[in-house]
């Protein structure tokens, strides 16, 4: 089991080439993992927008062969006492206080989650970002002439793909990126995510699924988080509570193809929300800057099947949205978290380390202020910002937690039903 989780971190962290047990790391983890086989150029998760709510878990889970179980328990239990996002009981938790999930729908927790981008997040007239199934013409920002006859000549490859995709540039770039640049191995990944967002019928999700059930109704929950402003340099900002959310127990109560449902509504409307902003302020995708809060993590979510399940989703999330984050910041990391990082961070590749970074309670406000405007920082997060006076922003950043009973219910309700919206009433 330790060898596993040495094999994932290095894995994770698309660690040096340079290595010799690189391959041999790879190889141990696709056959753990249960995936195809992977090469070195395919684990560069940390580049991609959708594995910032995994990699907070896998990296949990990881330190906990490094650090005494003893010292791992006693920290987080004081972090979770003081910070835990709901209870199994039913309640959302934010800020020491809690709310019953009719109350968590009424007020709109979550409502607003891909909407934190825009000027007024909160009008409710502007909808939700829609996601063009239609090419858009974004910009590619700064290229060499170099890329850009490859981004053409990978169109003029994927030309048989224009009518079941988009195969724009703007799209086709971060498909390029995500594989540095070869175009043989760009091509191959395109490919393969487009027959998997086929199968899953993605391309359609936001026009045919039931979103009462795969959207709204657990929104306050799961997919946790939200779009919340921009950075210093303009960067678009999301963040992620999963730490909150007790993982495993998500998995026990809930069908896996549901699981997989609520996650690709989610990053669809993602990618929308990103292009959109994309759009109206001409800059190109690609840059994000995430921010995951640990606040909540505990022991018991390392385990290996949250672990693994979470790769197959990170996996998923790669095939629908690849290369969106330029920068991921952990917050309220526990010690053992901060002090792994610190140890293994030496030994990957630099341009990895260069966009992560890990900070404990003492000094998250000081990270987060190097890249992000006092004001832009929510208040939980120790900034100055609010959304409709809530120092939470939890109409914007959907406060996570624990699953209730209640919402559970509800959701299995909605997601029988073969029309959308015929439950209204929120009970």
């Amino acid at each position: 089991e330790s060898s596993y989780r040495l094999a994932l971190l290095c894995c994770c962290c698309q660690y040096a080439s340079k290595w010799p047990w690189q391959t041999v790391g790879i190889h141990f983890l696709s056959n753990m993992l249960g995936t195809p086989e992977l090469s070195s150029a395919d684990c560069s998760p940390l580049v991609t927008f959708v594995l910032s709510s995994s990699l907070a878990s896998i990296l949990a889970l990881l330190i906990s062969t490094i650090v005494p179980r003893w010292t791992s328990l006693k920290s987080d239990k004081a972090d979770a006492d003081d910070e835990l996002v709901g209870t199994s009981l039913g309640a959302v938790s934010c800020v020491g206080s809690t709310v019953s999930p009719e109350t968590a729908w009424a007020e709109g927790f979550g409502r607003f989650k891909f909407c934190g981008l825009r000027p007024n997040p909160l009008d409710e007239s502007a909808g939700l970002p829609q996601y063009s199934r239609e090419p858009l013409d974004l910009p590619l920002g700064d290229i060499s002439e170099k890329e850009r006859s490859a981004l053409e000549t990978l169109q003029a490859r994927l030309v048989d793909c224009a009518g079941a995709t988009r195969t724009d540039l703007s799209t086709l770039q971060r498909y390029l990126r995500a594989k540095r640049g070869d175009l043989k191995v760009a091509e191959r990944f395109f490919r393969e995510s487009l027959a998997w967002r086929e199968q899953h019928g993605v391309e359609l999700a936001l026009e045919k699924w039931n979103l009462e059930a795969y959207e709204r109704c657990l929104a306050p929950w799961w997919v946790s988080g939200g779009f919340l402003g921009h950075g210093r340099n303009g960067e678009p900002i999301a963040i992620d509570r999963i730490a909150a959310c007790n993982w495993p127990r998500l998995l026990k109560i809930m069908p896996w193809e549901d699981l997989q449902k609520l996650d690709i509504v989610h990053f669809v409307r993602s990618l929308a929300a990103l292009e959109e902003d994309a759009m109206r302020r001409n800059v190109p995708v690609g840059n994000g800057l995430v921010i995951t809060d640990c606040s909540g993590f505990t022991w018991e979510h390392a385990t290996y099947q949250a672990a693994r399940c979470l790769a197959t989703l990170a996996d998923n999330r790669s095939k629908i949205m690849p290369e969106c984050v330029g920068r991921i910041l952990f917050v309220k990391a526990p010690p053992a978290m901060v002090w792994a990082w610190n140890m293994f961070k030496h030994v990957l590749d630099q341009g990895t380390v260069s966009k992560v970074q890990v900070a404990g309670p003492s000094n998250s406000f000081e990270l987060l202020t190097k890249y992000i405007a006092v004001e832009e920082i929510p208040e939980f997060l120790g900034g100055t910002k609010r959304v409709a006076g809530d120092p939470a922003c939890r109409k914007v950043v959907a406060p996570g937690g624990p699953l209730p009973e209640e919402a559970l219910r509800r959701f299995k309700r909605l997601a029988q039903q073969t029309v959308p919206g015929d439950d209204v009433d929120g009970t």
